[in-house]
């Protein structure tokens, strides 16, 4: 299944919620294991790691240092460059914690 993006313009699979438009991560609605083909904004990525109901999948590309958004709200810090579809965690990322 496959739903349009809020702005329409391309598809992302429905097991992958944008809360915000502003947001640079997608959080997981269904189970995703790893290696299943997910499609981002048009564009077919494999999952690097099994991605369990509301885990953070980045959007697109973030960079060190760029802020993690989510539900429109700063949640943390890349620590390194992340690539769109990977997994958001303890390993490349830090919460906000202010």
């Amino acid at each position: 299944m496959v739903s349009k993006e809020a702005k329409g313009h391309r598809e992302t699979d429905a097991r992958l919620l944008l809360l915000n438009n502003a947001d640079n991560v997608l959080s997981v609605a269904r189970p995703i294991r790893f290696g299943q083909l997910v499609s981002i904004e048009g564009n077919k990525i494999s999952l690097d790691h099994n991605a369990g109901v509301g885990s953070k999948i980045a959007r697109c590309r973030i960079k060190q240092g760029d802020e993690i958004m989510q539900s429109g709200a700063f949640v943390g810090i890349a620590t390194k460059s992340i690539k769109a579809g990977q997994l958001i965690h303890a390993h490349n990322s830090k919460p906000n914690t202010i």
